[in-house]
């Protein structure tokens, strides 16, 4: 997939627990390491360094300074989340899925989070395509929403249109 240019999280954190958070990000740049053995021999520092600093803007945009060198098992599972989603802007993405991002997050978290996502969309146009439960969040950050029951399609427009329409209601708040 990242080889398409497509990125994503998971609802369920796929990390590597015992590397550290920049090292976690460094992972996904292993798509943009050159894989000649010369480059490797003659510029591999040079392209180590080139992609750390990568990672170290991600970092700073996710504000995860504090704990760069921090373990990711030894984070809070808010944090965990923020390195998820840094390992998947690493990889320099064109669409980005993003699965239940503010699931077990504080309301706190979830604002952060929510912010996030707008500006990676802004600042990065990296189209976003999330898969959320939480109404409210998913609300302020799209531009389109579809809203499925059991897997079928009950509504689709702005988010507006979806959360008024009366087969979301129906399925979502009961009659």
């Amino acid at each position: 997939m990242t080889a398409l240019g497509i990125a994503r999280t998971f609802q369920n954190l796929r990390l590597f627990h015992n590397l550290s958070v920049l090292d976690n990000l460094m992972v996904g740049r292993h798509l943009h390491f050159r894989r000649n053995v010369l480059a490797a021999l003659f510029r591999r520092r040079v392209e180590e360094i080139r992609h750390r600093r990568h990672c170290e803007g991600i970092i700073e945009f996710l504000n995860l300074e504090t704990v760069r060198k921090t373990r990711v098992g030894d984070c809070p599972y808010g944090m965990q989340k923020r390195v998820e989603l840094g390992r998947a802007l690493a990889t320099e993405p064109k669409l980005l899925l993003l699965d239940e991002p503010v699931s077990g997050l504080t309301q706190e978290e979830k604002d952060e989070f929510a912010y996030w996502i707008h500006e990676i969309h802004g600042r990065f146009a990296i189209t976003v395509l999330l898969v959320e439960h939480d109404l409210r969040v998913a609300s302020r950050l799209a531009t389109r929403m579809v809203a499925l029951d059991h897997g079928v399609k009950i509504a689709e427009g702005t988010p507006t249109d979806v959360q008024c329409h009366p087969d979301v209601v129906k399925a979502y708040l009961g009659e």
